[in-house]
Formats: structure tokens, C-alpha cells, sequence
């Protein structure tokens, strides 16, 4: 019986194979701190619904347009270091104790405005920001004790209702350290009874199946999770995630992944933890430090490493005269 359960989530979990065939040894463009004008240091990389990209770099928020780098004014007193894309399409940044979201100025130019959470917190100790992250109904940055909702450009303290009853959605899922996996709607956290599984474990991303399970990123490798039952999904992705210490996961097209890690550079997986290539200094990277990742509308990754950013075109034919088209 155990057989062919394995055998009915290897067949929901394969992907077309055009998708693989594309994916060989991609071209890279490599960006400097003299490139760019600010930090060596990136953290993150976003796209906004106009196209353009932001990176979190560690002096400033940077704004590229394909052609031309710009430093981002902003209230914030700390660098930025996550970036996460509202499904109402603003642009929210955060650091350890702050929170932003991208506005245009009086002239025009995108600035970080600071925003201030209402509400009551959840905890009388200092705020401390965890991960960022996107769900169906708003972005959410999790903190040790519980979580904040941000949405149509302003935060405020998410609320936790242990007795809510609500069906399983994947998307609306969110990770809280001292909760496990919560069910996130309008700003009201429901702790999910199979969620405790990850409580104090760092979670760096997840992302539905189907057939009623979920992909769970986590610094130990990827796991499988149905809300009840969590499985290891060995595999050369798993390996690679675990023996490298995975820093970040962005889906660079339906059911591929690519997987950032501190000392291995960067792996493309797919939903049944095939690795599907890899890029390290043997593929011509800068760097193996890789601290966030972030997927444009033409198939390429931005990698942002400890010193640098790259830009790995994953899907679509490599030449080395193609340069990004962002806007």
C-alpha cells in the first residue's frame, strides 16, 4: 500500500518535459558594486507589476530598469533585506524592525515609505521581523510570537484565533516559529493543527501539489506536507539543499524552482526533486554565497550574492549579446 502511494505522488509530481529540455548551462550576467553604485552586500531581488527590478542591497534599495541603476529614497533607518510582491501589486520591504511599502514620490520616483502597524502586538518585547511572505489575500511578515498583515499599503498586527474553523488552503498558508503552519485570512491567524511539525524550524518557502500535499523548503532539505503527515522527498534537490544550507526559494515558472544556498551557489529543481542544472563558480558565478533569489518575466533569476549580482537566463535560449528587457 505504502508502494503505491509513493508511486501515485511520483506521477502528480512530474512536470512537462519541454520545461527540463530547456533548462542546459545558462548564460550569465555579472554585476559588480562598481555596476550598480552601492553595497558589494545583496539580500533580495522583486519585480514590480511595471517590470522594473528592486534589490536589497546592503546600502541602499536599487532600481533597475535594464539600462540604468537608481538608488531608492527611503524613511527607513536600516537597510532592507526581504522584498515581497502584494497581490493588490504594491511592493513591501522590510529589515529586522522595520516595515515599507514602495510609493511614488511628488516627482514621481519610487520611495519607501515607513509604515507604523495599528493593532495590538502580540508580544510586549521589541518587534522583530521574521520572513515575508506573499499569501492570496495580502503579504505577511512573521514575527517569533505571531505575525503582520500588510495590505493596500498600510500593517497592522494580525490577531490569533485558535477556535476558527477553515478549510486547508494552501495558499493562504503562513509560517510562524512558535505556531508551525497558520491559516492566514484578512489579518486572523488559525493555527493548523499538522502546522506544528515546523514549530522553531526555519521554513524559507512552500508551495502546493497536487493531489492534496504541499513542497515544504527548509534548511533541512524539502519535505513533503498533506497538513496532517510530513515526508522527506529524497532526492539530488534535497542533497543539495541540505548539504549546502539553503538561504532562499523563488518558482521561476510553473513547477521549477531555483534554490539558493550559502556555500553551493544555485539549483533549478522541479516539483519531484529532480535537480535540473546547477550554477557554481565551475559555471562562471562570482560567488557561492547566495543570500536571496528573485525570478524576471523573461526566464531569468537574479542570484544576489554576498559580493555581486548575477543574472542567470534559466528559460529561454542563452546569447551572449541578450541583455534583460525589464520594463
Amino acid at each position: 500500500m505504502q508502494r503505491n502511494i509513493w508511486v501515485l505522488l511520483s506521477a502528480l509530481l512530474l512536470l512537462p518535459q519541454f520545461l527540463q529540455a530547456q533548462l542546459g548551462t545558462p548564460y550569465l550576467q555579472q554585476y559588480t558594486a562598481r555596476d550598480y553604485g552601492a553595497a558589494e552586500e545583496n539580500m533580495a531581488a522583486a519585480i514590480n507589476v511595471a517590470g522594473l527590478l528592486y534589490v536589497a542591497n546592503g546600502q541602499a534599495l536599487l532600481e533597475y530598469d535594464g539600462q540604468t541603476w537608481r538608488k531608492v529614497y527611503s524613511e527607513l533607518k536600516l537597510p532592507v533585506t526581504q522584498l515581497a510582491l502584494g497581490p493588490e501589486g504594491r511592493l513591501y520591504a522590510a529589515n529586522e524592525r522595520e516595515l515599507a511599502v514602495l510609493t511614488p514620490s511628488a516627482n514621481g520616483a519610487m520611495q519607501l515609505q515607513a509604515l507604523t502597524p495599528a493593532g495590538k502586538p502580540t508580544t510586549a518585547a521589541p518587534i522583530s521581523i521574521g520572513k515575508l511572505t506573499a499569501c492570496a489575500d495580502g503579504v505577511y511578515a512573521s514575527t517569533p510570537e505571531g505575525a503582520l498583515y500588510l495590505h493596500q499599503g498600510k500593517a497592522r498586527w494580525a490577531t490569533i484565533d485558535p477556535s476558527a474553523k477553515r478549510k486547508l488552503d494552501y495558499k493562504n498558508l503562513l509560517h510562524v516559529p512558535a505556531l508551525g503552519f497558520v491559516h492566514a485570512q484578512q489579518g486572523v491567524l488559525a493555527p493548523w493543527p499538522g502546522g506544528r511539525f515546523f514549530m522553531k524550524e526555519p521554513v524559507r518557502a512552500h508551495i502546493a501539489l497536487r493531489g492534496g500535499w504541499m513542497l515544504v523548503f527548509t534548511e533541512r532539505g524539502m519535505q513533503l506536507f498533506n497538513g496532517w503527515t510530513v515526508r522527506p522527498l529524497r532526492s539530488a534537490a534535497y542533497d543539495f539543499a541540505a548539504n549546502n544550507l539553503l538561504s532562499a526559494v523563488c518558482e521561476v515558472s510553473p513547477g521549477i524552482f531555483a534554490l539558493a544556498t550559502l556555500r553551493g551557489g544555485l539549483g533549478v529543481c522541479n516539483t519531484s526533486g529532480q535537480l535540473l542544472t546547477r550554477i557554481d563558480r565551475f559555471s562562471g558565478l562570482q560567488n557561492e554565497t547566495v543570500l536571496g533569489v528573485g525570478a524576471d518575466r523573461e526566464g531569468g533569476v537574479w542570484l544576489c550574492l554576498q559580493n555581486g549580482l548575477t543574472r542567470a537566463n534559466l528559460l529561454t535560449p542563452p546569447s551572449p549579446f541578450s541583455m534583460p528587457v525589464l520594463a
